[in-house]
């Protein structure tokens, strides 16, 4: 299978770890404790003062990234799995068919 092309591009965040940031999809402020080894690399974040998981720094870019591409797309590009794509699609108010890149194929 052909990995499917980006309809966008994005170029990752200029943060370091230890940097404080405000993520759009948690709604408060985070730290960034690492960095994903994906086709795009991409920050990943915990919430600041809380132990346990973390995840994927939501952005503006990445964002739009989540609002357009394919679900397909953002699981080849940025290494996340079908259940976080489900989940930020969920809470961003993006349907199975809302992106950009699925009404191209319709």
């Amino acid at each position: 299978m052909t990995p499917p092309a980006p309809i966008g591009t994005y170029t990752p965040p200029t943060v370091r770890k230890g940097d404080r940031v405000f993520c759009l999809y948690r709604d408060c402020e985070c730290v960034v404790s690492s960095w994903t080894d994906s086709r795009i690399s991409w920050p990943r974040v915990g919430v600041r003062g809380q132990q346990g998981g973390s995840g994927l720094w939501i952005d503006e870019t990445l964002l739009r990234a989540i609002r357009t591409e394919s679900a397909t797309a953002l699981k080849y590009w940025f290494g996340i799995g079908t259940f976080a794509v489900w989940r930020w699609r969920k809470a961003f108010g993006v349907g199975r068919t809302g992106t950009v890149s699925v009404r191209r194929r319709c």
